[in-house]
């Protein structure tokens, strides 16, 4: 199948090679499209896995397959390119993809019995039989009463689910609960709850239920209790309160409530719990107790260990009647104090005898048993009911502070007294970070940078990420979120903001800030409570979520390919999905640079209207040029591309000086081929460009030397780029290289990271809004009219630098300008 597939593309490429070029920019634009949803994909996962969002494991598993099949399509866009080249991505991707695929598969319980459990069964399998009947087992095999009853396996859930069909669609509105849109995630529990209590429960559990019913019923029970013990309940995390338990339920409506306690697991107070602490809702299935109803006299609790951690006391609550008044608040209790070590009571109640000395005597007893059995605290529901007998029914680890977790974005300090430089800057990495302003110098390449630095850069590149060990903090203008920097910095902990529009005006070289990301200010000095609040945001222990998605961060995000230049760059050293997408979206933007080798495919080009002495041929490929004021050539009020416009704009500039009668084309080759035979209008020795509205590919041919601009600008700052590349030229060798230092201190200046190789220039500027890329185009129109005959003109490096310092004063701000001193000098 590759190999017919390789075939077909590289017979179009030979016999009909304007297609070709078509198909290779379409191919580059799903590149573009899929590298987009990569990034943003793989950000919030990151985001997911530090805490910067709390979401459930399905939103997690769905972000995952949408971002492999992102990368597939990268790894598809990019071999149809240039066929045949990048194929070993393919074994690269399926062999990353079997690291994490045991971290996604699903861990729902098997389908199958059991469905009922004794509670001497459940004792010891709290996976099974959920945390509550696991306890209740647990506390009966202490010879401490319990009711008498029976589990619901959480094998009877999911068969639930299953056979209802409610699986796929209960996970599919999980992965979109939001905990920041409150009023989505009540609409979203609804629907999940309504589905739950329409169901039916399937027929082998319902038989299973009512056989175990009525054995219940048949030793004395009449009414009864169902209660909800989820897997994790009463174990690390309490779920207190938050799962419903129906009581006094009649024989025949054990079914229906135990539906609704199905139910109550997807509560919009319930789902927020779990999301928050970091409970993947596939690890959390419910079981059920259904218990025999006992006719509660007097309710309560047991704390084992209340009061102060250095003298705690034996604590115990009671309420008449059922335990619900005492829990929900409704009813004051009455309270006794027991001391630990001998039972002795320290504190009663001043009025009312609802418990006796025995009771006191047999709850004391009980709790200590417990607690030395599960060896922490114990926090102990207990009933005394009608008729004299004393029950536990339920008993989880004490905790001092109920309260559940803080949401994960802290507020900024209020009354901080530190000046605020910035403010409304975006977030692309969270956090709070002090240090030294440091602007680096040109290429972004960090090698500059001092340790502890607040760095504020132009745009965020990828190289900085050899500095992360010494910055503490990033800032710029530009970028975002889903850049590959900001990946890195969620990865390190690097608090970094974008869309500081003023930074470069705000901030001063040198200055103490403290950067508070997560609000988008940054403050003057150190702000002792912000830095306080980091060091408490680290202490934060791992969720499950965050323990279960760790291993396999590294396989999906972490970025190892830094430097496209070097040999490692390739397809065999990519080691995780984000490297893929880094190599893909380098690799596709070098194709693009050599989209128009030989000039093959341009057939279809008509030539562009210009007084200039440029023979120079354009090819619409998507939107370039308004048709409408075009026929056999194209005017410049024509073209609709804007890169090519900017570009054009800079060419015609006012201040560049053209010579009539001297044709700009490519003399070197004419020379070659044609000995002065053929035409100089022949397309093989004109400029022409490639064109979209939002694309430009731009072959220039002045004489003996050419340039190549390759440019994207368009609404998402992170895929615009300016490629440019410059070689050759009529004068010597060395009079060439003064030249290109000329073009290297120029675009050096306005931010190009710059690489030469003996005559040739390569520049690219990357990762800025569109306004800035189109001001780097119009700069370099400008910089090729009035560079045709440089090197014939110069004489060494300091001369040079001098026209290089003047050109910067004259044309760094990309406005139109007239002829000046520099246009004579270069005449």
């Amino acid at each position: 199948m590759q190999l017919a597939r390789f075939l077909r593309i590289w017979a179009e490429r030979l016999f009909t090679p304007e297609a070709s070029l078509r198909r290779r920019y379409e191919a580059f634009r799903r590149l573009l499209a899929h590298d987009k949803r990569a990034l943003e994909s793989m950000t919030e996962i990151e985001e997911i896995h530090h805490g910067q969002i709390a979401a459930d494991w399905t939103r997690v598993a769905a972000l995952q397959r949408a971002f492999s099949w992102s990368v597939h399509g990268l790894v598809d866009a990019l071999c149809e390119m240039r066929p045949g080249v990048y194929e070993a991505l393919r074994e690269r991707l399926d062999a990353i993809e079997a690291e994490v695929a045991s971290v996604f598969a699903s861990l729902r319980s098997p389908l199958g019995p059991p469905y009922i459990l004794s509670m001497a069964e459940a004792a010891g399998r709290p996976e099974l039989c959920g945390g509550k009947a696991a306890g209740l087992g647990r506390i009966a095999s202490l010879s401490i009463p319990v009711p008498e009853g029976f589990a619901v396996t959480t094998a009877a859930f999911e068969l639930f689910l299953e056979r209802g069909g409610l699986t796929g669609p209960v996970e599919e509105m999980l992965s979109r609960a939001r905990l920041d849109d409150p009023d989505g995630l009540d609409e979203l529990c609804a629907l999940m709850q309504e589905s739950l209590d329409e169901a039916e429960l399937p027929d082998e559990v319902a038989t299973e239920v009512e056989s175990a019913v009525e054995r219940l019923a048949e030793s004395g029970a009449r009414l009864f209790a169902v209660r909800s013990s989820a897997v994790g309940e009463d174990g690390v995390l309490s779920y207190a309160g938050l799962y419903d338990s129906r009581l006094f339920v009649p024989k025949n409506e054990v079914a229906r409530a135990l539906r609704e306690v199905y139910a109550s697991k997807y509560s919009p107070r319930a789902v927020t719990y779990r999301i928050r602490n970091g409970v993947p809702d596939e690890e959390s299935p419910m079981a059920a107790c259904v218990l025999r109803m006992l006719d509660p006299a007097v309710s309560g609790v047991c704390y084992t260990a209340d009061g102060p951690p250095n003298e705690p006391h034996f604590a115990i609550f009671a309420v008449s009647g059922v335990g619900e008044k005492l829990v929900d608040g409704s009813a004051d209790p009455a309270v006794w104090h027991l001391e630990r070590e001998a039972g002795a009571v320290q504190k009663r109640p001043e009025e009312g005898a609802l418990l006796d000395d025995s009771h006191l005597r047999d709850l004391f007893a009980w709790g200590m048993a417990l607690e030395k059995d599960a060896g922490v605290a114990q926090d102990i529901e207990w009933c005394l009911d009608a008729s004299g007998g004393l029950y536990v029914v339920q008993a989880r680890p004490f905790r001092r502070e109920e309260a559940a977790p803080c949401d994960p974005r802290v507020e900024t300090c209020p009354g901080i007294a530190n000046p605020v430089l910035l403010s409304g800057a975006l977030t692309a990495s969270g956090g709070v970070a002090v240090g030294r302003v440091h602007f680096p110098s040109h290429g972004d390449d960090g090698r500059d940078i001092p340790a502890g630095a607040v760095v504020v850069c132009r745009t965020l590149s990828p190289r900085l990420v050899s500095a992360m060990g010494r910055l503490t903090a990033v800032v710029s203008p530009a970028g975002s979120r889903a850049g590959h920097f900001a990946s890195v910095a969620r990865e390190h902990g690097v608090p970094v903001l974008v869309g500081a529009k003023d930074v470069m005006s705000a901030l001063s070289p040198g200055r103490v800030v403290t950067v508070d990301a997560d609000a988008g200010v940054v403050y003057e000095g150190v702000v002792e409570e912000l830095r306080e609040r980091a060091r408490r945001e680290r202490a934060r222990p791992p969720t499950r979520l965050g323990e279960r998605l760790a291993p396999v961060m590294p396989s999906l995000a972490r970025l190892t390919l830094l430097d496209p230049e070097s040999p490692s760059f390739s397809p065999e050293n990519c080691e995780s999905l984000h490297d893929i997408v880094r190599f893909c979206h380098e690799k596709g933007v070098a194709e693009m640079f050599s989209l128009s080798e030989g000039g093959r495919g341009l057939g279809g080009a008509r030539p562009l209207a210009t007084s200039l002495p440029l023979s120079f041929y354009v090819l619409d490929l998507d939107g370039g040029v308004n048709w409408d004021l075009a026929d056999a050539s194209v005017p410049a009020e024509a073209l609709l591309s804007a890169p090519m416009h900017a570009l054009w704009e800079g060419l015609t500039d006012p201040s560049v000086t053209w010579s009539e009668g001297l044709k700009h084309l490519d003399w070197e080759h004419f020379d070659r081929v044609a000995g002065g035979v053929i035409s100089l209008s022949d397309k093989n020795l004109s400029s022409f460009a490639l064109l979209a509205r939002d694309y430009c590919h731009a072959m220039i041919r002045f004489g003996y030397h050419f340039a190549v601009v390759d440019a994207l600008s368009g609404e998402r700052d992170e895929a615009n780029y300016v490629s440019f590349r410059f070689k050759g030229g009529g004068a010597d060798f060395d009079r060439r290289l003064l030249r290109l230092e000329f073009l290297r201190e120029v675009l050096a200046r306005q931010g190009f990271a710059i690489k030469t190789r003996g005559d040739l220039i390569d520049a690219v500027f990357s990762r800025r809004p569109a306004a800035e890329t189109l001001g780097a185009l119009r700069l370099l129109g400008v910089l090729l009219g009035k560079t045709r005959l440089m090197d014939m003109a110069l004489g060494d490096a300091a001369q040079a630098q001098a026209l290089a310092e003047e050109f910067l004063a004259l044309h760094a701000g990309n406005g139109p300008s007239s002829p000046s001193t520099f246009d004579q000098k270069m005449v």
